[in-house]
């Protein structure tokens, strides 16, 4: 895994390794296939350099909602909803952490707070570049997750798709895959048909539906951040984790995966 490869993010979405609708619940099938593909890209792709992302599902967004805590800064927010919602965070990131190192996957963790300015300002300082960086040097993986942010009397919840967005700023991201539950995105919420395979617009037609335990919105938000990132020089995929290969295709570059695709601002003119 070389310095100088490209830089690919893959968020694993609360929705494929968590039990969404039932609280406190992981989901080991597709947190174990998750990184089983991920090991077997490692190791047959040369110079892969993939920066990892997990979402809390129904573990921090459980409690983030019961509590009331968003993306929006509030003052005043309940301690024991701060804290819990820190806590089941860290929890479901240990599962992670003992899955990916299973699968031969080893990551460096890096705490939100590590990573940006004690600010509500979403940009990376320079010391959570060179925690990047470091993570880099020893060999390891950078993972990092959505947590608890705390802005001196106020707090809000950092989310790993504003995170995705921060990285793709400081670092030339190729590409960023958005691991879900589903294969990709419908235009309806009902799921059925066929995935759209090339989104060309921010203000596509689509219905949204956001999960009984999620304080970051539905797949409208997700599809405006993937426009943000599209601008940002990444091609943005969204795909289904929980079927074996499909990430494997995508990092490899394979033009028939299955997936939904928004490519970057500088490749999209070609592909209209």
């Amino acid at each position: 895994m070389g310095k100088d490869g490209k830089l690919i993010v893959v968020k694993l979405g609360g929705s494929l390794i968590t039990n969404k609708d039932k609280p406190l619940s992981a989901n080991i099938r597709n947190i174990r296939l998750a990184s089983r593909e991920l090991s077997k890209a490692l190791s047959s792709i040369g110079k892969l350099r993939l920066f990892l992302i997990h979402g809390g599902g129904s573990f921090g967004h459980y409690y983030a909602k019961k509590f009331s805590l968003g993306t929006n800064q509030i003052k005043s927010a309940s301690p024991e909803g701060l804290s819990r919602t820190a806590a089941a965070m860290i929890q479901l990131h240990s599962i992670v952490l003992e899955e990916l190192c299973s699968a031969g996957v080893y990551s460096g963790t890096i705490l939100p707070i590590e990573l940006f300015r004690g600010t509500r300002e979403m940009s990376i300082a320079k010391s959570g570049v060179d925690r990047i960086l470091s993570v880099f040097e020893n060999g390891l993986l950078p993972i990092t997750f959505g947590y608890v942010n705390l802005v001196g009397d106020s707090s809000f919840i950092i989310s790993g798709d504003k995170i995705a967005i921060a990285v793709a700023r400081k670092f030339a991201v190729e590409k960023t895959i958005f691991l879900t539950d589903v294969d990709g995105v419908y235009p309806s919420s009902d799921l059925r048909g066929p995935i759209i395979r090339k989104l060309v617009s921010s203000k596509s037609s689509i219905e949204s539906s956001v999960r009984h335990y999620d304080v970051t919105g539905g797949i409208k938000s997700k599809i405006s951040v993937g426009f943000e990132l599209s601008k940002l020089g990444s091609d943005v995929f969204f795909l289904n984790g929980s079927k074996p290969n499909r990430l494997l295709a995508v990092l490899n570059d394979e033009d028939d995966a299955v997936a939904t695709r928004i490519y970057s601002v500088k490749k999209a003119t070609v592909h209209s």
